[in-house]
């Protein structure tokens, strides 16, 4: 063999043994996360993996056009027989972890009190078990909610949050809110039509307790200002604006208070680029607004 050639068979080997010692895994596509088998749990796929790719989800599911408001991508389904039970797991990608996370908190509605640490969060809805990690949301469901497959259920779930690359923690700009008080699993994100209204896109929110109140706190960073001007239009069209109290932090002629048929009483305003706004404002919540907005950072990544 000729140095030239033996110098690239070396190459080559190098290039191959520092893959295998980084372990990085390189899956994927949901379907990627879906063995023919799950020997440490005792289950065997029963058929071949579903896969669904953007507008073909329709063919999966009635709810596809609500799920493609979160920027879906791709899923994966296929189910699983064991011991005398029988599962069926979805994986569901999305464009960012963000995205994810918005689908997720939206089904998880209506049962905060029934979360648990898995991932970045999950929950248990018998016979359904949810968690989100990374751009990922995984699904695994019974056919009862008898003790068995539900103890099967929660070790299939534990299964794929090993598998499922991702973070498990909450998408970055949750940390803008208030860290003390927030509601426990209130937190939803909105990519579009936060409200219903067209123009609210990227929106954070979340439920927080005020002593004895509760109130409805929502934050966007992304086109912030053009947000505050379609909010300035609908408060001139349809509402009573009243100004802001003199030591509420605001940008210079960035914030108003108004009242609004729909939304109620509701303080809103700019602070270093970042809308923040509070849906049931009163004046004994002003020292809470204060923090808030004195709290933000001058610059948002």
């Amino acid at each position: 063999m000729n140095k030239s050639n033996s110098f690239f068979t070396c190459s080559v080997l190098l290039f191959l043994i520092l893959i295998s010692c980084t372990g990085k895994d390189t899956r994927v596509t949901p379907e990627e996360f879906i063995p023919e088998s799950i020997s440490e749990l005792g289950l065997d796929r029963s058929a071949e993996v579903l896969v669904f790719r953007g507008d073909s989800l329709t063919y999966y599911t009635n709810e596809a056009q609500f799920i493609q408001r979160f920027n879906f991508i791709d899923m994966a389904s296929a189910d699983y027989t064991g011991d005398d039970i029988v599962l069926e797991v979805e994986i569901y990608r999305f464009a960012s972890p963000e995205d994810a996370y918005g689908y997720y908190s939206h089904v998880r509605w209506g049962n905060s009190d029934k979360t648990f640490p898995i991932g970045v969060e999950g929950f248990r809805s018998l016979p359904n078990v949810y968690f989100v990690k990374g751009p990922y949301v995984v699904h695994t469901m019974g056919f009862d909610d008898s003790e068995k497959p539900a103890r099967a259920l929660d070790d299939l779930a534990a299964y794929y949050a090993d598998e499922i690359p991702g973070d498990n923690t909450m998408p970055d700009r949750f940390a803008l809110f208030p860290s003390e008080g927030t509601v426990p699993s209130s937190a939803m994100y909105f990519p579009n039509a936060f409200l219903g209204i067209d123009f609210m896109k990227c929106v954070y929110s979340s439920y927080q307790k005020i002593d004895t109140d509760t109130v409805f706190l929502f934050l966007a960073c992304d086109s912030a200002e053009a947000m505050f001007l379609q909010w300035s239009k609908i408060a001139e069209a349809d509402s009573t604006i009243r100004p802001l109290p003199e030591d509420i932090p605001y940008d210079e002629d960035k914030g108003f208070i108004i009242e609004h048929q729909r939304y109620g009483r509701v303080i809103i305003g700019i602070k270093n680029d970042i809308m923040t706004a509070m849906m049931g404002y009163d004046e004994r919540h002003k020292q809470f607004m204060n923090d808030w907005i004195n709290s933000l950072p001058e610059k948002v990544g």
